[in-house]
């Protein structure tokens, strides 16, 4: 990972962080070139606590390029503190874990590559037109960043990054470029770094973040059929609280039309009681009395013969 290119990732997207860079490049205006120490860091940092740099490792290039830089990265820490990572590490290692990066982002490793200055500056001499335009390297940039870099790598200098407490105790592989060829810089840095090794979970947590997903999935699960059930139980209360309305308001309709009907009825059944009644009586009481072979036609003949209203 460079510089660079985590800041063309972050410049590359629409956040907070992305206005921070824009606004710090419109503030240099092309005087120094460089963002302040703050603002790198925490492009650093960021990139370094995604997901792909803290499941596999990550190896910076060119960067911190001063102590300054590297406290801001990882915070030194006191005796005690170092004392209770030694005995996390002693345990580790004893139950047999694969290693796994520092919260603060200390460096497990540091390698350091020397080049004569004339070598570089041969380099940048070969380098392509659009070579140059790309990278900026240009001569009197060169010149600006070995004049940095004396000021700020020289041993036991304050700047240099090589004296923070953490790397120290690291022991640092220094290559020469000028001295080795490129398979055996390759060979030492892979004898110094050791075999791959993955800083993903262990087995015992992915079955624990399995068994969390799981619980909180049943957890899901139940809720929702808590829910579902309350929803129906809803429903059948108001299913039959519809029904017992529809019950009431039909049984109040019937009796408003028993009501009407009684009212209506009130007139004829005076008048039958009245007109009608008495004299179909008397003629259905002569009727069993006779007890004629066509009981119909006799009460006609009787009633026409016993009419009050004709008499």
């Amino acid at each position: 990972l460079t510089i660079a290119s985590m800041i063309a990732e972050v410049v590359a997207e629409q956040s907070a962080l992305a206005d921070e860079v824009r606004a710090a490049e419109a503030a240099d205006k092309g005087k120094t070139g460089t963002l302040p120490d703050e603002l790198l860091v925490k492009i650093v940092t960021r990139k370094l606590n995604s997901t792909v740099c803290t499941n596999q490792g990550w190896v910076l290039d060119g960067f911190p390029t001063s102590l300054a830089q590297l406290k801001l990265l990882a915070p030194e820490k006191d005796d005690e503190e170092e004392e209770e990572a030694a005995d996390a590490a002693e345990d580790d290692e004893a139950e047999g874990p694969p290693p796994k990066p520092p919260a603060d982002l200390t460096p497990e490793s540091v390698i350091v590559l020397h080049a004569p200055d004339e070598s570089l500056k041969a380099r940048v001499q070969a380098m392509s037109q659009p070579q140059v335009e790309a990278t900026g390297m240009t001569q009197d940039q060169l010149t600006k960043r070995l004049q940095l870099y004396a000021q700020t790598s020289a041993p036991e200098g304050p700047h240099n990054p090589l004296m923070h407490k953490a790397v120290r105790a690291l022991e640092p592989l220094e290559l020469d470029t000028d001295t080795d060829g490129v398979d055996a810089l390759l060979s030492k840095a892979r004898l110094y770094l050791g075999k791959p090794r993955n800083y993903g979970p262990t087995e015992a947590e992915v079955q624990a973040k399995q068994e969390r997903l799981a619980a909180i999935q049943a957890e899901k699960e139940a809720a929702e059929a808590k829910k579902a059930a309350e929803r129906l139980e809803e429903e059948k209360v108001e299913r039959e609280q519809l029904r017992a309305a529809e019950k009431a308001r039909s049984a109040e309709l019937e009796q408003q039309e028993r009501e009407l009907l009684e009212a209506r009825s009130v007139p004829l059944r005076s008048y039958l009681m009245s007109e009608v009644i008495p004299t179909l009586t008397e003629g259905l009481i002569e009727v069993t009395k006779v007890r004629p072979d066509d009981p119909v036609d006799y009460l006609a003949e009787w009633l026409f013969k016993n009419n009050p209203i004709v008499e």
